[in-house]
């Protein structure tokens, strides 16, 4: 997912309500979601399944090796 740049709400959602004491429906969701950068979200995941991203000497995003 994070390779090919194409993200999937559904799995954000899960992993949210996998990890949350709170139980919101997807539409709150996705409303919450999109307020939030991105990036913001991928960095703290990164983290915890401990992915190492390669970036270019811009901070762009290339691709999680491992």
């Amino acid at each position: 997912m994070r390779n090919s740049k194409q993200y999937d709400l559904n799995w954000f959602y899960k992993y949210y309500l996998e990890n949350s004491k709170d139980n919101i429906d997807i539409n709150t969701f996705a409303m919450i979601f999109n307020q939030v950068p991105l990036d913001n979200i991928l960095v703290h995941i990164d983290k915890k399944y401990e992915l190492t991203g390669l970036y270019d000497k811009n901070n762009n995003f290339i691709k999680i090796v491992l």
